[in-house]
């Protein structure tokens, strides 16, 4: 929010989605680095997304929704499960009548690994899906 402060807008509204579009450049700044969270879940670098509503939830569910576009047009379908992200966190404000949120969150998806045969192929399907 620092840096969307110094910037000349005068409402605070405006300044807020500002400030939410600068976190969100800086996080895709770090979208290069491949993150592991568990043995057979796979996780890419975190991506962002935002939503506007009358209430919080609302906002919630559609900063949810976007994130959710964004990753399936970055990573395809299979990464855009929000139920399956990791270290989501959410900011939100309220702003006179409109609730904006901002989620951050690792998109993950499960390596499924009943179906290999070898500790090779295994690996390869790891590198593959990075």
């Amino acid at each position: 929010m620092f840096l969307a402060s110094k910037l000349p807008i005068q409402n605070r509204y405006e300044r807020f989605l500002c400030s939410a579009a600068l976190s969100l450049a800086l996080a895709m700044v770090f979208q290069h680095i491949p993150v592991h969270a568990a043995p057979n879940l796979i996780c890419k670098p975190s991506a962002g997304g935002h939503g506007v509503a009358a209430g919080k939830a609302i906002a919630k569910i559609r900063a949810k929704g976007h994130w959710s576009k964004r990753v399936e047009t970055a990573y395809g379908a299979g990464w855009a499960e929000f139920s399956n992200a990791q270290d989501t966190n959410f900011k939100c404000r309220k702003n006179v009548s409109l609730w904006g949120c901002a989620v951050s969150a690792k998109p993950c998806t499960e390596l499924n690994l009943t179906q290999s045969n070898s500790t090779g192929e295994v690996e390869s399907v790891r590198q593959a899906i990075q």
